[in-house]
């Protein structure tokens, strides 16, 4: 019965978050249009209630459609067995936000498109989006500028968009040479678990909109808090949490502190970040914590390893290591991208790769949906992968078998 449910609920999910999805973004729209050095405490406060009150009853929706493509994917590996043909089709598709920006860069690259109209739509997105602290596209549209120009200066040798498609279009052949009729019901499982992704995809961008009105709304405190000599600068601010902002504006707080609070969770921040988070915690016998150290795992040799085959396809090329986007400028067309981790904001350099290796990460990442929606062979989840590899070696990705290998392969 519980599967019925869910079923049930999923059906046709994507409309549903889609429908609350335009509801975050209409906010968004609405609040960008606020003069917040205008406004008054009480006003910002109920702006920030407002924000916060959004974002709290969008939460399920998220979450709801970051678990909805299961039931799909479960139904196609039983009917087809054959998650790489799975993979393929799905490739190009088309509708996926995440991909879209990068595929919105390639055409700006071509003067098909305009960097006003790629900040109308996605200037609330950033490079690592989830921390308020980095500024968003619309804020600094340096980072999108500079892909622009590199796709200018190493264009791709085909629209990313017609590379992606022939890689479907042939998976689409082999589907109804291997399955016959039974590939008919794979398209529409397809299509299903298609927006299903995309749905997933969309609602963590719903999210991110409300981000941008919100620090716009904070560093006009920071402000007002370094007019009074509080702050050093209005981005001192961003380190105050939500109840601290929220006690300044009712009149709880004064301010009286704030630059030593926010020097401390600054320098916080800095320690937590030079730290390497362990992949599994685990209670020992004693009730405390203790980190499990996995090595990494190897399939065969001493220069090979194993993770998870998270888009289908083979790449040899350069290794290219970079550990943030925004030091990504030797990353060349043609390279294999290594990276710890991807969220949307990398999106646009995957145009330059062919392959990419993500140390953490799993079949439903970002970058996993991208790569397979982009058709780019990728392998995810290679603890250590960062440090084993050196920069400039030349490497092949096998994204059907999960698979790295340190030099060429044909």
């Amino acid at each position: 019965m519980a599967v019925l449910r869910l079923l049930r609920r999923i059906w046709n999910y994507p409309a549903h978050a889609h429908a609350a999805t335009e509801r975050q973004f209409e906010l968004g729209r609405k609040l960008s249009s606020k003069d917040w050095a205008a406004l008054q405490k009480p006003e910002l406060l109920r702006t920030l209630v407002e924000i916060n009150q959004a974002q709290h009853a969008f939460l399920p929706v998220s979450g709801l459609a970051n678990s909805s493509s299961g039931p799909w994917q479960m139904a196609l590996d039983a009917l087809l067995g054959d998650a790489n043909l799975i993979a393929q089709l799905q490739a190009g598709a088309g509708g996926v936000v995440s991909a879209e920006q990068g595929y919105r860069i390639y055409d700006i690259a071509n003067n098909q498109a305009t960097l006003d109209d790629f900040l109308h739509e996605f200037g609330h997105r950033a490079v690592y989006e989830a921390d308020m602290l980095n500024p968003r596209w619309a804020e600094d549209p340096s980072w999108v500028v500079e892909q622009v120009e590199s796709v200018r200066m190493n264009p791709p040798q085909a629209d990313p968009r017609e590379a992606a498609s022939k890689v479907r279009v042939q998976a689409v052949k082999e589907l109804k040479l291997r399955f016959g009729i039974r590939s008919q019901l794979a398209l529409w499982l397809i299509d299903k678990l298609h927006r299903a992704l995309a749905a997933r995809e969309q609602a963590k961008s719903g999210l991110a909109c409300l981000i941008l009105p919100f620090r716009s709304m904070v560093l006009e405190i920071g402000r007002r808090m370094q007019a009074d000599g509080q702050l050093d600068s209005p981005e001192d601010a961003l380190h105050f949490t939500l109840f601290d902002i929220s006690c300044w504006l009712r009149g709880y707080w004064s301010g009286a502190g704030a630059r030593q609070l926010s020097a401390d969770r600054s320098a916080r921040r800095l320690k937590w970040l030079s730290e390497t988070a362990p992949d599994l915690i685990v209670e020992d016998p004693n009730g405390g914590l203790a980190f499990v150290v996995e090595p990494t795992p190897k399939a065969s040799g001493d220069r090979e390893w194993s993770g998870i085959a998270v888009a289908p396809g083979f790449a040899s090329g350069t290794a290219r290591i970079v550990r943030n986007p925004n030091d990504a400028s030797h990353l060349m067309l043609g390279d294999i991208l290594v990276a710890p981790s991807t969220d949307p904001g990398w999106t646009p350099l995957f145009l330059r790769a062919s392959g990419i290796i993500m140390e953490t990460g799993g079949f439903l990442s970002h970058g996993a949906i991208v790569a397979r929606e982009f058709g780019i062979p990728a392998v995810a989840n290679i603890p250590g992968i960062l440090n084993s590899l050196q920069d400039g070696e030349q490497i092949s990705v096998d994204g059907s078998a999960g698979r790295i290998i340190s030099g060429l392969k044909d």
